[in-house]
């Protein structure tokens, strides 16, 4: 068995960079999970303070409070550079990639466009995922490098084939299994 999709990048430019803002969400998921323990360490220490009129908690609760800031104001500061700087490179990379072919085939997975050729072997591949409107061929568990897709460019009756193929050939993963680098 062996399922073919081509598509032109300048059409999908769109969708190539709401794949990628959904990478950057992905990868800062973790991120934000610590922010929330920083500032909740920091508020309940400064409760304990004000209650007991604690100055070592006083003191603890206000510097993960402010850790908390400084983290936060710096991984949106982070977050807008790199949506900004991708946005740039994406459209001058539609531009050189041009039609994109990715072929589901038994033995291999393969990507083709104007610059790049990849042949890989299933057993490359940790996983998929499905999030949004995203199908995401996940190598080594790690969310950023992988083959993202809009699901827009397959046929509805194709996609179900190719989840069908996939779920034969590699698991599909929980957000838990992949690793937020």
């Amino acid at each position: 068995m062996q399922i073919e999709i081509v598509y032109d990048a300048r059409d999908r430019l769109s969708d190539i960079t709401n794949g990628n803002r959904i990478k950057l969400a992905l990868t800062y998921k973790k991120r934000y999970f610590w922010a929330l323990m920083l500032v909740t360490i920091g508020i309940l220490s400064l409760l304990v303070g004000l209650r007991d009129n604690d100055f070592f908690f006083l003191g603890l609760g206000a510097t993960f409070v402010i850790f908390f800031c400084f983290f936060i104001y710096r991984m949106l500061r982070d977050r807008a550079k790199i949506i900004i700087k991708n946005e740039g490179e994406l459209k001058r990379l539609a531009e050189k990639v041009g039609v994109i072919t990715a072929t589901f085939g038994d033995d291999l997975f393969t990507f083709r466009d104007n610059e790049v050729y990849y042949e890989l072997k299933w057993s490359n591949f940790s996983g998929y995922l499905i999030t949004g409107d995203f199908l995401f061929l996940i190598m080594n568990n790690k969310i950023m490098s992988s083959f993202g897709m809009h699901i827009n460019v397959f046929k509805p009756q194709q996609l179900k084939e190719i989840v069908d193929f996939l779920h034969s050939r590699i698991p599909l993963y929980s957000n838990k299994g992949l690793i937020w680098r």
